[in-house]
């Protein structure tokens, strides 16, 4: 069971930087529509969107199995990580709740929800002592 959760522990800290890519690419794009002149919603402002919403989803399913893994190997377990992280997978999932408004400002809230859950994510990386560049 150990070489599972270790798997998993591998995997949940590898997508994290797939997560931060897609959301400072993503935010980037936001930023930068939001200051054009036509400030268009794109097919592949959606797809950075979806791309980094379901990854955010998919760490969150891993985050429950490392819990499990925890609980069954009886170690400790960073209550307070899945507590902040999950409010961040919600504030992703806000998107969808914007998809009739104007481009520009769809554009808007879209920056507002990647900074706002990329907060969040900084925050429970700093639970964690894992807030830090790769050297």
């Amino acid at each position: 069971m150990s070489e599972v959760a270790e798997f998993l522990k591998d995997t949940h800290s590898l997508v994290r930087w797939f997560i931060l890519t897609f959301a400072l690419v993503g935010s980037a794009r936001a930023f930068v529509s939001m200051l054009s002149v036509s400030g268009k919603f794109t097919r592949l402002d959606q797809g950075l969107s979806n791309a980094y919403r379901g990854l955010l989803s998919l760490q969150g399913v891993l985050g429950l199995l490392l819990i499990l893994a925890a609980l069954t190997l009886q170690t400790n377990v960073p209550w307070l990580h899945s507590i902040v992280m999950l409010p961040a997978i919600g504030v992703s999932h806000l998107t969808r709740r914007f998809r009739a408004r104007p481009d520009r400002t769809r554009q808007q809230y879209q920056l507002a929800i990647y900074l706002g859950s990329l907060a969040l994510v900084a925050i429970g990386l700093a639970v964690i002592n894992k807030l830090y560049l790769p050297v």
